[in-house]
């Protein structure tokens, strides 16, 4: 049975006069109506995305033109040679100063350390970290220590603090100082 069918009956049914009927059949109609109009457009606009997604159109669905474009003149004069990409002059610049204090391979590692972090560095503040490694007795060993830490700088009592905190257990690795903290029948540390 029609859904339209349906309500007449259920309004004749509940005593409402022919011009009410008439006023809801005619808004049953409009709704579907409407409703159709929209799955049409949804239906036409699903069918131009898969075409332009086949095609390579653009995705506001408009349509590309795919004629082949016409064939370029080439130059009287040759193509440029490709050239290898120079390093940045920056980096250069940081990588004489820190030469000052550190040796060429570290001092590159440095720049490029800093380069991996997004964090360039000018040669002002590669001056100022040079002037930081050379308070340190081994300057290499700073820098290496700054990279393999992570850091972005570089402080001298760092490093010094690193060495002072060494081991709890002078003479003893940390698992030999674990195990000699720990009660074995319950593995938990003995205060």
């Amino acid at each position: 049975m029609s859904g339209i069918a349906d309500l007449v009956r259920r309004l004749a049914a509940a005593g409402a006069s022919a011009e009410v009927i008439a006023m809801a059949v005619d808004a049953v109609e409009a709704e579907g109506a409407g409703l159709a109009e929209r799955r049409r457009a949804e239906r036409e606009r699903k069918r131009r995305q898969r075409a332009s997604r086949d095609t390579g159109g653009d995705s506001a669905g408009q349509e590309v033109d795919r004629s082949p474009s016409p064939k370029k003149e080439s130059s009287p004069t040759p193509p440029k040679e490709k050239t290898t990409p120079r390093p940045d002059r920056r980096d250069e610049a940081a990588r004489a100063e820190l030469t000052r204090v550190l040796d060429a391979s570290r001092a590159g590692a440095v720049v490029a350390h800093r380069r991996a972090m997004r964090k360039a560095l000018s040669p002002h503040a590669a001056r100022l970290l040079a002037a930081r490694f050379a308070r340190c007795a081994d300057p290499n060993a700073a820098a290496d220590t700054m990279i393999a830490n992570g850091w972005q700088g570089f402080e001298p009592e760092w490093l010094e603090a690193r060495k002072a905190r060494g081991s709890p257990h002078p003479g003893r690795s940390w698992t030999e100082a674990l195990a000699l903290n720990t009660d074995p029948s319950t593995t938990r540390l003995i205060p």
